[in-house]
This record gives structure tokens, sequence and C-alpha cells, in this order.
């Protein structure tokens, strides 16, 4: 903040902003409507699904998260660029209100897949954690929450780092074909990625033995430190994606000067 800017006036730049980002986020909404009711659909028949079956449908609905950034780009017009123009919207609006949207139906999303890990958990169907239970001081229900826990954040990471990889192309331009390919494929790398980074302490622990216990609560410790930095530099993206933006428009316009 500026050593000249009185308290006042960072209060109201704050809420100046926090308004701007609503507005931008409620107008993302409305005109992707369908697209994140499809979501909303996706993500009910997901849990009804864990709760009669498995949990398996909820691998299908992170791909889908996945191609937000994919979906949400192909869906930009001219005529959606001229409303949010008409709206008095800037380029750094738009970009707050696409990741604001993105964000809130992936967070939509990565509950729901937990959920459906608790719910065919609490069934008995898959918890790698709860079968060892028995064997150490970890009480079955906590064995179900760790599991859903460490899912959650890791598929959180997953798509975080695919949307700091893609995300600047689906925003500065309307995306191809080609991008949703590149979604799913960077998002498949990340995951191979992250498996072999992640294992790697837990290795360590087990040859020194270490109580079970121990290596559980590292787990979901590490994965809510990864999940906030890549946040961060999700954040110092967009900030990159909003200079991309207005340079373009610059340099689009120069000549008319």
């Amino acid at each position: 903040m500026n050593a000249n800017t009185r308290p006042g006036q960072s209060v109201d730049l704050l809420a100046t902003r926090s308004q701007a980002l609503r507005r931008a986020l409620m107008v993302d909404l409305r005109l992707n409507g369908d697209r994140f009711a499809g979501t909303l659909v996706s993500c009910g028949l997901c849990l009804i699904l864990a709760a009669v079956l498995s949990d398996a449908f909820a691998d299908l609905l992170l791909l889908w998260a996945v191609l937000a950034w994919y979906r949400y780009g192909r869906a930009d017009t001219v005529e959606r660029d001229e409303l949010r123009a008409s709206l008095g919207m800037s380029r750094a609006d738009r970009t707050r209100g696409r990741v604001a949207l993105i964000a809130l139906e992936t967070l939509v999303i990565l509950l729901t897949t937990g959920v459906a890990t608790l719910i065919a958990g609490a069934l008995g169907d898959g918890s790698d954690l709860t079968g060892s239970a028995a064997s150490v001081a970890i009480p079955p229900w906590f064995a179900v929450v760790l599991e859903a826990t460490i899912a959650t954040l890791s598929s959180a990471a997953m798509l975080l780092l695919t949307g700091i990889w893609v995300g600047g192309d689906c925003l500065t331009r309307r995306p191809g074909r080609s991008m949703a390919v590149l979604s799913v494929l960077v998002y498949l790398l990340a995951v191979l990625l992250g498996a072999f980074v992640f294992s790697l302490p837990l290795m360590v622990l087990s040859r020194i033995d270490a109580p079970v216990i121990l290596s559980s609560l590292m787990a979901p410790l590490g994965l809510l430190v990864v999940v906030v930095l890549l946040a961060l530099l999700l954040r110092a993206r967009m900030h990159a994606w909003t200079r991309q933006l207005d340079s373009g428009f610059r340099q689009r316009f120069e000549p008319l000067a």
C-alpha cells in the first residue's frame, strides 16, 4: 500500500474490488448458467451413484473439472465480450470473474468427490486405510475421513497445476479443441508426477519404522501446504494473464491512434 494512502481509502479500495469481483462473477455465472447447472446435476448424480454403487464416477467428475478452463473459454464470443464492455467491466474484472467461477465450480466438484469417498468408505467400499485401522491406533471413522481428505487435497493440487498451465491460453483467447486434449494430458502427467513426489517421504518414513499414524497425518498436511502454494501461484499467474490481455488490447488499437 502506498505511504500516502490513508486507511479509509484502503478500505474503500478493497470494498470496490470486492464489489467488482462479485459483479464479474455474477455476470459470468449468468452467461454460463447452463454449464454450471450441468455440473451441479453431475455432482448430484455422483453422490447417488456413490451411495448405490461406488465412488468410481468421481474420477469422471474430476475430468470434467479438468476441462473447466476449456469449457468456459470455448463459450466466449465477441458478443459476450461486447456485453461485458457495455456493462463497464474491465479486462481485469473479466479475468477475476472467470477465475472465481472456475474456482467455485472446482470447489463444488472437490466437495462432491470428497463426500462420495466418505459415503463409499462408510459403506465399506474401498478404503485402504480402514483395512489397516484394526492394527494401529486409528479409529475406522477417522481412517475414512483421512482417506477422503487426502484424495480431495490431491485432486485439488492436480487441478491447480492444470489451471496454471492451460488457464492463460483459455483466458486470453478462445481455446481450440486441442486445449481440451492438452488439459487432460497435463492433468494425467501431474497425477503421475504427484504420486511419485508424495511417495518419497512416505517411503522414508517406512524405512525408519515410523508409526503409521505419523505418515498418515503428514500426507494431508503436506498436501495442504502444496495446495496453498499452488493457489498463490495461480493468483500470480492471473495477474500476468490480465497484463497480457491489456497488452493485446493496446497492440490491437495502437495503429488507430
